[in-house]
Parts: structure tokens; sequence; C-alpha cells
């Protein structure tokens, strides 16, 4: 759909099911999740397993579905053409996903540790 759409989209879908969490991933997509059931979940779970704390955790997003991931990550990452509210969360910009933003961030992080 058009993404000048998803907020409208994601009220609406809101209305007729309660029970579920509507968020944009972008590109005009909506993902559909159960309560609690995000990104941020699947990273705390891994974090469990391999003992590690948010401090030690890396993370990149553009949509409003990686917001929870984000908030959770130490070395929180929007892109830089990622949305407004996810850039706000974020504590740092990467560059684009055009520009291989994801792997310049890494290659500077492994390069300086």
């Amino acid at each position: 759909m058009p993404e000048k759409l998803e907020e409208d989209v994601t009220k609406e879908f809101k209305k007729e099911f309660p029970d579920l969490v509507p968020m944009a991933s972008g590109f005009g997509a909506i993902d559909v999740v159960l309560p609690g059931v995000d990104k941020a979940f699947g990273i705390k779970e891994l974090m469990k397993l391999e003992n590690i704390s948010s401090n030690q955790v890396m993370a990149f997003g553009d949509g409003d579905n990686d917001l929870a991931m984000l908030e959770l990550a130490e070395y929180s990452y929007a892109m830089e053409n990622a949305t407004e509210r996810v850039k706000s969360t974020a504590r740092f910009i990467a560059p684009t996903n055009n520009q291989s933003g994801v792997f310049q961030v890494i290659e500077k992080y492994l390069a300086s540790h």
C-alpha cells in the first residue's frame, strides 16, 4: 500500500483485531504480531542463551517493527532512510541500506575493538 496510508490502515486494523499488534515494516508493508512477540523478544531470548546484556547488542532498523529492538540494544542504529520515529528511538544513525550502512558500521566497530 502507499506508505502514506500505513497509519490509517494500522488504526483501522487495531479496531477490528484488538488482540493483534500491527506495525509498519517499511515500503508499504505492515507486520502483524501477537502482543509482546517482536524483534526485541527474539533478541532477549538470544541474550539469555548467550548470557549477554543489552550493552553487548547492536541492532539496525528502519521501520516501526524495529522500535522495540532499537530500544533494547545499547548500540541501536536507525538507517539514514528510516522514519523519523525510528531515528528518534535509535541512539545512532547509520548510512542508508543502499550505501551498505550496516556493513560500514560493523566494519568501523570491529576495526576499533
